[in-house]
């Protein structure tokens, strides 16, 4: 589809050896538009142009369940290869589709996204790891990826940040090239992350199954953290700006980095918690352009909806009076009282005055 919701192309995807739902889950688009990579359940990765022809195809040994284009375009990361099972994970030249190298990964490649520069690629997988392979796949460290099954990864702008969480229930920030960990968060529930969760100053935002929705600074700070009700596996996107956020679900909403409610599907309703049948019939996935003035949602049944919108800025003109006015005005009410009030203080002291001089003149 194009920014208007208009189709440019289908491309048909095998379904005999798979069943009818969660065909494919991995997606993902060069920063250019050129491809697409689609990795599929029955081990299928498809490399795609942007007339939706079909440039190369790879047989890998189980499912492919994450595909990640470099920042350039130059190369696609997914795990397993071809050559080796869901333990490894491998690096493409993108359109060549030659693999440069795999490595062991020890699990199914369940989140995966490059550094800025292109020079690290990270991926977490199911066994609970985080590795941190250069460009040349050399292993740099290995950590937690919070435990169990990941879903949110990112790097920030500068590569100076790296976050991960999922299952586990442990939100984590490294810092990339030492592996150290900056900082990390026990979170309540389960962290459902989207197509980005990461700001480019290090900002995290991300909802979570139980219908918290939490916004973090670089530092870790809890900037806000609100009910919210539900929301779809895929729910949530943070724009790179960090000015935006826009959680799925039910009642779809786009609040502001301060929380502020701009937009809502349904007004009033962010804190309802709905049914089993209204969250089955919500919004699974969100995109959202970097101004907030677009948004994509993707509903659980299949429909696509396109949003479009503008910001609009109110001003609020104060009454401006002139000063002088004011100031005398206030004196003409206010002099009456001050005469009274000066008066009844010089009473009370020449009475307390005559009172004591009596009595010096008894004690003679």
């Amino acid at each position: 589809f194009n920014d208007r919701g208009e189709e440019l192309w289908r491309f048909p995807i095998n379904t005999e050896k798979a069943q009818d739902i969660d065909l494919c889950w991995g997606l993902d688009i060069s920063s250019d538009g050129k491809y697409v990579a689609v990795g599929c359940f029955d081990g299928v990765v498809y490399l795609l142009n942007q007339k939706g022809e079909l440039i190369k195809k790879w047989q890998a040994r189980g499912s492919v369940r994450w595909v990640k284009f470099s920042k350039d375009g130059k190369y696609l990361a997914f795990g397993p290869t071809e050559k080796s099972g869901p333990e490894y994970f491998g690096l493409y030249e993108i359109p060549s589709g030659t693999l440069i190298w795999e490595n062991f990964v020890g699990d199914w490649a369940r989140a995966i996204d490059f550094s800025p520069s292109g020079s690290l690629v990270a991926v977490a997988s199911s066994n609970g790891v985080i590795n941190l392979f250069d460009k040349n796949g050399k292993k740099l460290w290995q950590g937690s990826n919070g435990g169990l099954i990941p879903f949110l990864i990112g790097f920030d702008k500068e590569g100076e940040r790296l976050a991960i969480s999922g299952k586990g229930r442990n939100l984590i920030v490294y810092e990339p090239l030492a592996g150290k960990i900056i900082w990390n968060r026990i979170i309540d529930q389960t962290a459902i992350a989207g197509p980005n969760n990461i700001g480019d100053n290090g900002e995290i935002a991300f909802g979570t199954v139980g219908g918290v929705l939490w916004y973090f600074d670089k530092e870790g700070n809890v900037l806000w953290r609100k009910l919210y009700g539900s929301f779809g596996h895929n729910g949530a996107y943070l724009t790179k700006n960090g000015n935006y956020f826009l959680a799925g679900g039910t009642n779809p909403t786009l609040f502001d980095k301060n929380g502020t409610i701009l937009w809502q599907l349904r007004p009033g309703e962010e804190e309802r918690m709905y049914s089993a049948a209204e969250q089955i019939a919500g919004v699974n996935v969100v995109w959202l352009s970097e101004d907030g003035s677009k948004m994509i949602l993707g509903f659980d049944d299949g429909t696509l909806q396109f949003y479009e919108g503008k910001l609009v800025k109110k001003e609020v003109k104060e009454e401006v009076r002139e000063p002088q006015k004011l100031k005398e005005k206030e004196i003409s009410k206010i002099t009456p009282w001050v005469i009274i009030l000066g008066i009844l203080i010089l009473v009370v002291i020449f009475v307390v005055v005559a009172i004591r001089l009596k009595r010096r003149k008894k004690s003679f």
